[in-house]
């Protein structure tokens, strides 16, 4: 942009000197140069520097990936802002694990859903839903990828359906794009169940496997 700007004050100058001076040594000379190139010099430096400037002004895109990436690092911060967390370093804090526990079963699922807490050894939570419709499930899915990625990652989630026949689609596959709204795709792994999903998240935060 600044060479751009350069350019056209340089280009604010020779006009200057060959339409309003004229009489000067300086614009003399100028206009000399003028009439042998049988163009006016200022107009083609007028051009160039308002050609690089309005490059230089230009927005430049993000690479696609890139961009995903970013977006989903400040998604995570901006629900993890929002949520009141554990602190970030040294041992859990007495009553950590049972702040979460109460985080998880106040989320607003009901009532086609609810929140379960240790239902299976080494899953802290599982989201339960019953006779939900397709729209219902996503909303659901959509609420609890948001509550996993508030918190330290879990090792593991669940998703396991009790009576709903048709969720419009393979739950695995529709929870799976839930996730991808709050975590990059290398962080987590869904695996279809006969009666739902497991999450199995690739970096877990270890403070689960302190005894949080």
């Amino acid at each position: 942009m600044i060479p751009g700007v350069l350019i056209l004050v340089a280009a604010a100058v020779l006009a200057w000197l060959s339409v309003v001076d004229r009489v000067s040594p300086l614009a003399v000379q100028v206009v000399e140069w003028e009439s042998a190139v049988h163009f006016p010099l200022w107009i083609l430096l007028a051009v160039i520097g308002a050609a690089l400037l309005a490059n230089g002004l230009r927005p430049r895109p993000k690479p696609v990936a890139g961009r995903r990436q970013t977006e989903t690092r400040e998604r995570q911060r901006r629900v993890q802002a929002e949520a009141e967390g554990p602190p970030a370093e040294g041992p859990p804090a007495e009553g950590w694990r049972s702040a979460l526990d109460a985080r998880a079963r106040a989320l607003s699922v009901e009532p086609q859903g609810r929140i379960k807490v240790d239902e299976t050894v080494g899953v802290p939570y599982t989201l339960v839903l019953r006779n939900a419709t397709p729209q219902q499930a996503r909303t659901r899915f959509a609420a609890f990828a948001g509550l996993l990625s508030s918190m330290p990652t879990p090792p593991a989630a669940r998703v396991r359906v009790e009576s709903s026949p048709d969720i419009g689609g393979p739950i695995h596959k529709a929870l799976a794009a839930e996730l991808e709204r709050f975590f990059p795709t290398d962080a987590f792994q869904v695996l279809s169940r006969s009666d739902g999903a497991d999450v199995r998240f690739t970096r877990a935060d270890p403070r689960w496997s302190e005894g949080a």
